[in-house]
C-alpha cells in the first residue's frame, strides 16, 4: 500500500488477490479487519488504473485509498479530512469530489450494519431514514426520475 501511494509499480492483480483473500478469511473465521483491506484495495486498484491511463499512479492511489473508505463506510466528509491529514491540502479538492461521488454511488449499504441512515442518496429510491442500515428496505420509484428536472 505504501509503495502504491509513493508511485511505485504494483502487481496488476494485487487488489483482486487482496479482495479474494479477505473474502476467504472472513468467510472461514468470521473475524478480522475490514478497514485495512479496504484501504489496500483502494490504493492498489487506483494505482493500477493510474499506470493504465499513463498518469502518476501515486495520486490515483491516494484518491483510491480514501474514496473506497468513503464508499464502504458512508463517511465522505471524514474520508476527505483523512486525505488532507495524511496527504496534504493539495489533494483536498480531488479527494473531496471523489469521496462524495463514491459515497453517492455505493447506495444505502455500509460495512457497519448498525450505522443509522440519515439521508436518502437518490430521489429515485424511497428509503426510511433514522433506522439502522441492516433494517432499511429500498423501494425504487418511477424510472422517469432518472432525467434531470
Amino acid at each position: 500500500m505504501e509503495g502504491s501511494i509513493k508511485g511505485a509499480s504494483v502487481l496488476e492483480y494485487a487488489f483482486i488477490l487482496k479482495a479474494l483473500f479477505t473474502i476467504i478469511t472472513l468467510s472461514i473465521s468470521r473475524s478480522g479487519s475490514v478497514i485495512t483491506p479496504v484501504l489496500y484495495i483502494g490504493a492498489t486498484a487506483d494505482s493500477f488504473f493510474g499506470h493504465t491511463v499513463g498518469a502518476y499512479p501515486g495520486t490515483f492511489a491516494t484518491i483510491g485509498f480514501v474514496s473506497l473508505l468513503a464508499d464502504t463506510t458512508n463517511t465522505p466528509i471524514a474520508s476527505s479530512i483523512l486525505a488532507i491529514k495524511l496527504f496534504g491540502a493539495a489533494v483536498a479538492p480531488y479527494a473531496s469530489v471523489s469521496c462524495v461521488i463514491a459515497f453517492l454511488m455505493f447506495g444505502h449499504r455500509s460495512l457497519y450494519s448498525s450505522q443509522i441512515l440519515s439521508i436518502s442518496k437518490s430521489r429515485a429510491i424511497t428509503i426510511e431514514t433514522g433506522k439502522e442500515i441492516s433494517d432499511v428496505r429500498n423501494t425504487i420509484k418511477n424510472a422517469d426520475i432518472w432525467f434531470i428536472d
